[in-house]
C-alpha cells in the first residue's frame, strides 16, 4: 500500500481543486488518512454521471441540512458558477424546489437518503422507486452525500472549537 502523506495529498488537492484549500489543511494537520479520503473521494466523484451543477447542487443541500454555513457559501458559488440562479440557490438552501424539475427529483432523493441515514431505509425505498432512482443515481448520491458529510462535520467541529476557544478566552 502506499504511504500517504500530507505532500501528496496537497498535490492531489492541488490538481484537483486548483488549490490546497485551507480545508484540506486543517484535516491533514490532524488526520492525513482523513485528508487523503476526502480528497479522493472528491476527485473520484467528479468522474459520476452527474452534472457538475447537479453535483453542486446536491452538496449545497446537503451543507444546509447539515448546517455548515461556510459550505453553504462555498457551493453557493460553485452553483452559481456552475449555471444555477440566484431564486434556485436560495431554493435549495431553504429546501423549496427550483425551477428546475429534473434537478428537483435529485434533490428530494438526496433528501430521502439522507433522512433515510436517521430513520432507517426501509421507510425511503419507495420514494426513491416512485422518483424512478437508478442503483447508480442512488449510490453516487450516497457518495456525494458521505463526502459532504466529512467536511460539514469538520468545518462545523472546528467552528466550535474556535467559538470556544473564544469563549474562554474571553472569561480570563
Amino acid at each position: 500500500m502506499k504511504q500517504v502523506t500530507k505532500e501528496t495529498v496537497y498535490r492531489s488537492a492541488q490538481e484537483s481543486f486548483g488549490i490546497v484549500p485551507p480545508m484540506i489543511k486543517e484535516i491533514a494537520e490532524f488526520s492525513v488518512p482523513a485528508a487523503a479520503l476526502y480528497v479522493d473521494g472528491v476527485r473520484t466523484m467528479n468522474a459520476a454521471a452527474l452534472s457538475e451543477m447537479e453535483i453542486n447542487a446536491i452538496e449545497l443541500r446537503i451543507s444546509s441540512l447539515n448546517r455548515c454555513a461556510s459550505c453553504v457559501k462555498g457551493h453557493s458559488y460553485l452553483s452559481k458558477k456552475a449555471g444555477l440562479s440566484d431564486e434556485d440557490i436560495q431554493a435549495l438552501v431553504e429546501g423549496r424546489p427550483t425551477s428546475i424539475e429534473s434537478l428537483n427529483r435529485k434533490i428530494r432523493g438526496t433528501e430521502a437518503i439522507f433522512y433515510a441515514n436517521r430513520g432507517g431505509y426501509a421507510m425511503y425505498i419507495d420514494e426513491l422507486e416512485a422518483e424512478r432512482f437508478t442503483r447508480q443515481e442512488v449510490y453516487e448520491i450516497i457518495g456525494l452525500l458521505s463526502l459532504k458529510t466529512i467536511s460539514n462535520n469538520i468545518n462545523n467541529y472546528v467552528q466550535a472549537v474556535r467559538a470556544a476557544q473564544v469563549q474562554y478566552s474571553s472569561n480570563f
